[in-house]
């Protein structure tokens, strides 16, 4: 008898590159030990399963890039992208929307508003990152998904708090 375990996270992301780039959170690519998952399964708004590869990730930032394969039976297409907005523009007290998608029938829609400017934080050796401040209360399932202004361009990933920081419960960044 072979037993075998599984790593089995689910979260969301989004498409980001008509060629099927998506980003989301690199906690949801690794196991137990930390490793990143060999394998990564990857749920479409339609309900279709593909196959991702994982093109790159950041832990410090809790960032993942991954390519979803193309189908195998020529049935379906890419899916669609999601418009990009800027988030250097966000300004206190601006309405922000978190919208998650994990894997099932559950989906999820989170109302906020920017509670400080974007802040460009070094978090490496001269590399540094953009993060806002919200009042964005998001589900753990949702996280990865896409933050968004009124508008419905993406203006960030809904993330927890850095690495190294006890998340409160549901909370979220952008």
């Amino acid at each position: 008898q072979i037993a075998s375990q599984i790593a089995y996270q689910v979260g969301s992301g989004f498409v980001v590159d008509p060629a099927g780039f998506v980003l989301s959170r690199d906690r949801l690519l690794r196991d137990e030990q930390g490793e990143l998952v060999a394998l990564v399964d990857v749920e479409l708004a339609d309900h279709t399963h593909r196959v991702a590869t994982i093109v790159g990730s950041e832990p410090t930032l809790d960032l993942a890039v991954l390519q979803v394969a193309e189908p195998s039976d020529g049935t379906s297409q890419n899916p669609v992208p999601v418009a990009l907005g800027d988030s250097d523009r966000l300004a206190i007290g601006q309405w922000v929307l978190a919208l998650g998608d994990p894997p099932g029938n559950e989906q999820t829609f989170a109302v906020g508003i920017v509670a400080s400017p974007p802040v460009r934080q070094c978090y490496q050796q001269e590399l540094s990152a953009t993060r806002v401040q919200s009042s964005l209360v998001i589900p753990e399932r949702a996280l990865g998904g896409p933050v968004v202004d009124i508008r419905g361009r993406v203006v960030g990933l809904g993330v927890g708090e850095p690495r190294g920081a006890p998340p409160p419960p549901g909370s979220g960044g952008a």
